[in-house]
C-alpha cells in the first residue's frame, strides 16, 4: 500500500494581491492548513513521550523544532507512570516500545490499520491536541519521525505547526538500497579530496586517498540521509582498507548504520576483488593470503607468457585451503562487525585454467566458481545470521549466459537475493527468475558522473520493476546530496522505491515539499547555508 493522506496540506501557499510597502516585506506565516502548533513565540508547545529505544526518532523531531533541546520536555514512558497532559503531546514509538500506543490506537480507531502495517510501515495522526508518530517497528517509527519533519512541518516567522494528519504508509519494495565504492563516494564538501573517476576492477586494486576522517564523514552523512529517506541497505565496496581506518573505522560505521536501521553489506570477492579486506596487509585480503602461497593462486594468461601463470590478484576456488579461508572470513566478519549481509561478486570474465577446473568444466564454463563461492558463503552465513541479505551477481547484463542457464543458477541459490542489472530505463519486460530479486538501475549516475535527474526515467524504471514483481531496487549512492541534481535523483528514487505507483505530479509535489520545508527550517534557525 502506498501513501494515504486525508485532509493533507496542499503544496505551496497562496499569495494575496494588492500593493505592499517596499520596505516592509510580508512576514512569513504558518501555512493556513496548520492544525496543531508545536512551537509558538519560539517556545515549545508540546512535550514528547517516547518509547524505549526510540531516541533517534525523537532526536530527529527535536532537531527540526528550532529551539534549544533542553527547553523541550522529553519523557521516557518506560520510566514514567503519569498520565498524558490534557493537550500538547507528541507520542513516539510502537506498540512494543511505548505503552501509551495501545490506548491511543483505540481512541483513534486505528487498530485494524496498524495491524496491516509491515515492520517498516508507520502512521502519523493528529488526535485532538496530540500528534501520534507511530511505527510498526523501530525503523517504521524512525521513518515516521523523519517524514514528519521533512514533509509535514509548517514554518512561520516564530511558529511551527503541522496540518491535520491521517497518514498511513507501507513500503512496496522490501529492498531499497544504495551501492557505493568508497573511492567514488563524496557526501561532504572537501576541495582537496581524491575521487576515483573510472570503474574499478579486480585486476588493478585502486587506492583510497582521503583518510579515515573524510571516509567516516562521507559515509555517515550518506547513511543518515539514507535512513531519513527509507533506504534500508547499502552495499559498500572498499569497506575495509588500511587507508581509511581499517577494522576500527568499519566497526564505527556499522554501529552508526545499525542505529538507523540501515544494513551495511560489504562487497566480498571470493576469487578476485581482494576478498573481505579490500586493501591492506591482512589475512582476509586475498592478495596477502596468497602472497607466500602461490600454489593457491588461480592460473590464467599473463602478459609475456604463452602458458597459464599464477595471478597475484586471484584465487583458485577449488583449493581446499581457499575454501576454508572463505569460511573463516565470513565468521571473522560476523565476529567483528554488525554487518547485515554481503554482496558476493565472483570474477565474471574468466575461470582458473588449472587441471582441476578443466576436469570440472568439461565444456564452456558457466557458473562453476560463482555457484561454489555462493554456496560456501551461504552455508556459513546461515549459521551466524539466517536473516542476513546475501547478494548473488549473475552478471546478466554482460550477455554471456542464456536464460536457461541463468534460471538454473538462481534456482540453485533460493536464499540469495539475485541482482539484475538494468542498462536502460525500463528495458526489462517480464518476471525475473529466482525467489528474491533486486533490480540495479545501472544507467543511473555513479559518483563521478553528472546526473540527469529525469523524473520520467526513474518513474518508468521503478514502476516497471514493480510490475515485474521484483522485491527491491537499487542505484549508486555515491554522489552527495549537497549537489542539487544528486539530491533530486535520490528524492525521486527513494519516493518511488517506497511507492512506485506514485504519479509524476505527486512525485514532483513531494520533492517540492521537501525543499520548501527544509528552506523554512533553515530560515527559522537563521541559517543562510545553501
Amino acid at each position: 500500500m502506498g501513501l494515504v493522506v486525508l485532509a493533507a496540506a496542499p503544496v505551496g501557499g497562496t499569495v494575496a494581491g494588492g500593493a505592499e510597502e517596499p520596505r516592509r516585506p510580508a512576514r512569513p506565516q504558518p501555512e493556513k492548513d496548520t492544525r496543531m502548533l508545536l512551537v509558538k513565540g519560539r517556545q515549545p508547545q508540546v512535550a514528547i513521550f517516547k518509547g524505549q529505544g526510540d531516541d533517534l526518532s525523537v532526536e530527529k523531531i527535536v532537531s527540526a523544532l528550532g529551539v534549544e533541546p533542553a527547553h523541550i520536555q522529553v519523557v521516557d514512558v518506560s520510566k514514567h507512570q503519569g498520565r498524558l497532559p490534557s493537550k500538547g503531546a507528541i507520542i513516539v514509538g510502537s506498540l512494543q516500545s511505548n505503552r501509551l500506543v495501545e490506548a491511543l490506537l483505540e481512541e483513534a480507531g486505528l487498530h485494524s490499520q496498524y495491524a496491516r502495517l509491515t515492520q517498516e510501515g508507520y502512521l502519523l495522526k493528529t488526535l485532538d491536541d496530540k500528534l501520534l508518530v507511530i511505527g510498526k517497528g523501530g525503523s517504521g517509527t524512525l521513518y515516521a519521525a523523519c517524514d514528519l519533519k521533512n514533509f509535514y512541518f509548517r514554518y512561520g516567522e516564530d511558529e511551527i505547526g503541522v496540518p491535520d494528519l491521517h497518514v498511513i504508509e507501507n513500503p512496496v519494495f522490501k529492498y531499497r538500497w544504495f551501492w557505493n565504492w568508497d573511492s567514488r563516494t563524496h557526501w561532504v564538501r572537501a576541495p582537496d579530496r581524491k575521487l576515483l573517476t573510472r570503474h574499478a576492477n579486480g585486476w588493478y586494486p585502486h587506492a583510497y586517498g582521503n583518510g579515515r576522517e573524510l571516509f567516516l564523514r562521507d559515509f555517515k552523512t550518506m547513511l543518515d540521509f539514507a535512513a531519513e529517506h527509507h533506504i534500508n541497505g547499502v552495499i559498500v565496496w572498499g569497506f575495509l582498507r588500511d587507508e581509511h581506518g581499517g577494522v576500527e573505522a568499519a566497526k564505527e560505521l556499522c554501529e552508526f548504520a545499525s542505529k538507523r536501521g540501515v544494513r551495511i553489506m560489504p562487497g566480498v570477492g571470493p576469487n578476485q576483488y581482494n576478498g573481505f579486506y579490500y586493501q591492506g596487509d591482512h589475512k582476509f585480503n586475498s592478495i596477502t593470503w596468497a602472497g607466500d602461497r602461490p600454489y593457491l593462486r588461480a592460473l590464467g594468461p599473463t602478459e609475456g607468457f604463452n602458458r597459464p601463470e599464477p595471478i597475484p590478484t586471484t584465487l583458485c576456488l577449488l583449493k581446499k585451503e581457499n575454501q576454508s579461508w572463505l569460511r573463516d572470513g565470513v565468521n571473522w566478519m560476523y565476529d567483528n562487525f554488525a554487518v547485515g549481509g554481503f554482496d558476493v561478486e565472483t570474477s565474471e570474465s574468466w575461470v582458473c585454467q588449472c587441471e582441476d577446473h578443466k576436469r570440472l568444466q568439461r565444456g564452456p564454463h558457466r557458473f562453476g566458481d560463482v555457484e561454489l563461492a555462493q554456496r560456501i558463503i551461504m552455508e556459513e552465513v546461515r549459521k551466524r545470521d539466517p536473516q542476513s541479505w546475501i547478494v548473488l551477481n549473475p552478471y546478466d547484463h554482460q550477455g554471456g549466459y542464456s536464460k536457461e542457464q541463468l534460471s538454473k543458477l538462481v534456482e540453485a541459490m533460493p536464499e540469495s537475493i539475485v541482482l539484475w542489472y538494468e542498462r536502460r530505463a525500463a528495458d526489462h519486460k517480464g518476471k525475473y527468475p529466482g525467489k528474491r530479486n533486486i533490480q540495479h538501475l545501472g544507467w543511473a549516475p555513479r559518483g563521478y558522473e553528472n546526473p540527469n535527474p529525469s523524473l520520467e526515467a526513474y518513474k518508468a524504471s521503478l514502476e516497471n520493476a514493480w510490475r515485474n514483481e521484483v522485491d527491491g531496487v537499487m542505484l549508486h549512492g555515491e554522489g552527495g546530496a549537497y549537489l542539487p541534481n544528486f539530491e533530486t535523483v535520490y528524492l525521486a528514487f527513494s519516493a518511488l522505491a517506497w511507492n512506485p505507483k506514485m504519479g509524476l505530479d505527486s512525485l514532483e509535489d513531494r520533492i517540492l515539499r521537501f525543499r520548501t520545508v527544509n528552506k523554512g527550517a533553515l530560515k527559522f534557525r537563521g541559517d543562510s547555508s545553501p
